[in-house]
């Protein structure tokens, strides 16, 4: 009888057959039981790795959200970046646009990447931007601003530009360059007119060389009328007499214009001392009086010494001026009185008349320069007060004026104390 697999005969022989067979079947059954646990090792380090993959994935999954909402706030700053950028543009274009010197900003090829109303208005469109350098030679293609300023170059210089009428514009022109957005390359142009300037500084130069020439033969012609005067033994003629007055006084002119040049450039300069002011105030008086006539300068000395550090021979000249104006303005006036008195830590020297006053306009332009009084007796170019005041100023004090119409003026002159 042929064995089954599963059953047991129940003979001898069939027996140990059957025996053999069970402990095959058991063999088979670990074997398989092997590869089950096996089988079951291999899933649970799947199970291992797939729970570190989902870990994995869990992590990245949340680096990414982390990341999303960093990509999310970094879009809003951008955002609020551009608006806020935008809006400094704006700031920055209204600014520029406000300017009265033209400003324009140059790519290195030329174009302009910001250019004011002003700019285009100070090149001149109808001249197609043609300048000439300070000498009025005509720039070549290669020289032009634009074009030294496109190229990186670095300058400051004068230009000029021809105007109607045979005028001529005058210009300086400071090129700079800068760093753009993306590490470019520009620069900034920045043109002024400096016409008003210019002329004033020719103005100035002008003067200076006139009042030195016409001083050497001043001098000679005012030392021969002293000659006359010295050796006429007092006869000298009226002629003679108004010709060295009208000489001191041109004398005096060409002072004033030699003084106005130095302020302007800078070149005044102030001898230091101390010095006892109501001795220098009673000087100046003195002098004055021969010249008042029949006008009375009053001026009482004070007890109390005031004293100052200044240049003598300026603050005297101030002292005259401020005399003579009395004098000359205020020839109706009896009396010309003059006050020295302290003021805390100043001294102040008032000059006062009884004359027809300062109307209220030429009061407030009256130490401006070429200001000149409405007055047929005034011989002067309206420069005294002017030049009278930046004297006091260089010595860190003020000089001021103030007047009634019909109730004569009064200059006040304050020095710091020493």
């Amino acid at each position: 009888m042929a064995p089954t697999s599963a059953g047991i005969d129940t003979s001898a022989s069939g027996q140990d057959e059957d025996i053999v067979l069970t402990e095959e079947g058991l063999a088979t059954l670990e074997r398989l039981s092997d590869r089950i646990r096996a089988a079951q090792r291999q899933l649970d380090r799947l199970n291992d790795e797939l729970r570190a993959t989902i870990e994995e994935l869990d992590a990245t999954n949340d680096d990414l959200e982390a990341r999303s909402v960093e990509l999310q706030e970094a879009a809003l700053r951008l955002e609020l970046e551009r608006h806020a950028s935008k809006s400094e543009r704006s700031r920055l274009t209204a600014v520029i646009e406000s300017m009265s010197d033209g400003v324009a900003v140059l790519a290195r090829d030329g174009s302009a990447l910001v250019r004011n109303q002003a700019y285009a208005d100070l090149i001149g469109a109808d001249s197609d931007g043609r300048m000439d350098d300070e000498n009025g030679r005509p720039l070549g293609p290669s020289e032009t601003l634009e074009a030294r300023a496109s190229q990186g170059e670095e300058f400051r210089l004068v230009v000029t530009r021809p105007g109607a009428g045979g005028s001529r514009r005058w210009f300086e022109a400071v090129s700079r360059r800068v760093a753009a957005a993306g590490s470019r390359e520009s620069t900034v142009l920045v043109i002024r007119d400096i016409t008003d300037r210019s002329l004033r500084r020719t103005q100035d130069e002008f003067i200076a060389t006139a009042s030195h020439e016409l001083r050497t033969p001043l001098a000679v012609l005012t030392g021969y009328l002293h000659l006359i005067e010295r050796t006429a033994d007092g006869a000298v003629g009226e002629h003679t007499r108004r010709a060295l007055e009208h000489a001191q006084q041109l004398e005096g002119l060409i002072g004033d214009l030699l003084d106005i040049t130095r302020l302007e450039t800078g070149q005044m300069r102030y001898e230091l001392e101390p010095i006892e002011l109501g001795a220098l105030v009673h000087e100046a008086v003195e002098a004055a009086a021969v010249l008042a006539g029949e006008q009375l300068i009053h001026f009482r000395r004070p007890g109390t010494v005031s004293l100052v550090d200044g240049d003598r021979q300026r603050i005297l000249q101030v002292l005259r001026n401020l005399l003579d104006n009395a004098r000359v303005h205020a020839s109706s006036s009896g009396e010309i009185r003059v006050r020295l008195r302290r003021r805390g830590g100043w001294a102040e020297v008032a000059v006062q008349d009884d004359g027809p006053g300062i109307a209220g306009g030429d009061l407030e332009r009256l130490f401006e320069r070429f200001q000149r009084a409405s007055s047929p007796t005034d011989p002067g170019l309206g420069l005294g007060l002017h030049i009278a005041r930046e004297i006091v100023r260089g010595h860190h004090g003020t000089l001021t004026a103030t007047s009634q119409l019909g109730r004569g003026s009064t200059f006040s002159m304050r020095l710091p104390l020493r």
